[in-house]
């Protein structure tokens, strides 16, 4: 294999980095008038330098053109592909030329272009004109009667010529057979972990997600502080939580890429739980999918609403918002050593009222079954799968909002989770104890 650059031989961990506003530098092809807005902060803390060694492979970074690459998938579901996942301009005109290497360094380079996909079905470009990258899939077609490659790339030069050995994505996915477990119930947090400062927003979510059901967790961080990282990494020694560290070291502003690749993210958690999770539910950390009348769990709830033609589940949303009547939250004691005094209690325990909101309904999928995914939405399917809507008296999407918004419709109060699962106050707050207690 020929290289632009030989003498780049090694691959160097960038751990991410926090962007100083003022030495950036706006890029060309952002509209003259456009200002975005400030929503990096200086101080936010980056990664540990141990972090997991995931990060992005730069395949082209010219003048008109960027493409950054993630993730490589082998998928025979349709027929044998490799699905590689990453940001490029929407408007990039050219042809793309995957590369393949096999056991014992043999390279083979395809004989057909990839195709591209974008993953932002629910965004018009044209509309989103502020946004500079956008997630793509890069669909390769293996050549015939060949193994699964080892590793994959893409080359913009019909001779499949890199720029250097650091091009090269792992292959991941490559044997499922070989998989002797799995999980019943997954949650994919669709949105990197950015720009939080307290942990507690982090075991609040984690330890809702389990009382319901999840296995394991796949969280994308992207910086968080050290009490933050800390409490991420005691839910993965425990197995409970897959860290991916998304590293957007080239994001130049919140706005650079749709909300910070949320739209590729949701797609690669996808991929990476297929043939490990048999359920994958899609949330943020303030939205919970809850069972409804006499289910107590999400394997209660499955149990009611499984078909066999069903690969995917919409639930109905509903929004809620503090009493404004009783806004004071009790608060949890530390013993005085944990150096903590307080812990507020979780927003899903406190006076809330619910009031109806469409629009806004979460998914819980079978990674087998579909094809691309967004927030909200499914935007294909494996043939002979379709969506369910879920009924509301079966379960439904709880999502808390802070401030308190401006209710519309029926106001309701709501203290399932709090008559649901009792035990995880007493988690949360054990979990913040201890955490308090060894910083």
């Amino acid at each position: 294999m020929l290289y632009r650059n030989q003498n780049i031989d090694t691959v160097k961990m960038n751990t991410p980095q926090i962007i100083d506003r003022a030495k950036m530098k706006t890029p060309s092809n952002f509209p003259s008038h456009e200002t975005l807005p400030n929503k990096i902060p200086k101080d936010n803390p980056t990664l540990p330098k141990d972090s997991p060694t995931q990060y992005w492979r730069t395949i082209d970074n010219s003048k008109d053109v960027q493409l950054k690459l993630f993730s490589a998938y082998y998928d025979s579901r349709f027929s044998s592909e490799i699905y590689l996942l990453g940001f490029e301009n929407h408007d990039a005109k050219h042809s793309y030329y995957c590369v393949f290497e096999y056991q014992e360094a043999e390279v083979k380079c395809s004989t057909e272009p990839a195709t591209r996909l974008n993953v932002n079905d629910d965004v018009d470009p044209y509309k989103e004109y502020h946004i500079v990258l956008w997630g793509f899939y890069y669909v390769c077609k293996l050549p015939n009667n060949k193994d699964v490659p080892t590793r994959a790339t893409i080359s913009l030069r019909p001779d499949c010529t890199l720029n250097s050995d650091t091009d090269w994505l792992p292959v991941r996915n490559r044997k499922p057979n070989d998989i002797v477990s799995k999980a019943k119930f997954g949650v994919c947090l669709q949105g990197p972990v950015y720009d939080i400062q307290d942990p507690q927003i982090i075991i609040e979510f984690v330890e809702l997600q389990k009382a319901l059901g999840a296995e394991v967790i796949t969280m994308y961080v992207q910086s968080a502080s050290s009490l933050v990282w800390k409490a991420i990494q005691q839910y993965a020694d425990e197995g409970l939580v897959d860290i991916v560290n998304w590293n957007l070291t080239f994001v130049q502003d919140s706005g650079y890429v749709h909300y910070r690749g949320q739209s590729l993210l949701v797609n690669e958690c996808v991929y990476r739980n297929m043939h490990t999770v048999e359920y994958l539910a899609m949330n943020d950390l303030d939205e919970a999918i809850v069972p409804q009348g006499n289910l107590h769990s999400w394997p209660d709830m499955l149990s009611e609403i499984e078909g066999n033609e069903r690969g995917a589940f919409v639930f109905p949303h509903t929004s809620f918002t503090k009493d404004r009547k009783d806004v004071d939250a009790t608060v949890l004691q530390c013993k005085p050593e944990n150096g903590l005094k307080t812990i507020n209690v979780p927003r899903y325990v406190q006076k809330y009222r619910r009031f109806s909101s469409g629009g806004y309904e979460k998914l819980i999928v079978k990674p087998l079954c579909v094809k691309k995914v967004s927030f909200h939405r499914i935007f294909g399917f494996v043939d002979g799968f379709k969506l369910y809507k879920v009924p509301a008296s079966v379960g439904m999407s709880y999502h808390f909002r802070e401030p308190p918004l401006p209710t519309r419709g029926a106001v309701t109060t709501d203290n399932r989770l709090t008559t649901l699962f009792p035990n995880v106050l007493s988690n949360i707050r054990t979990r913040l104890c201890a955490l308090y207690a060894n910083t």
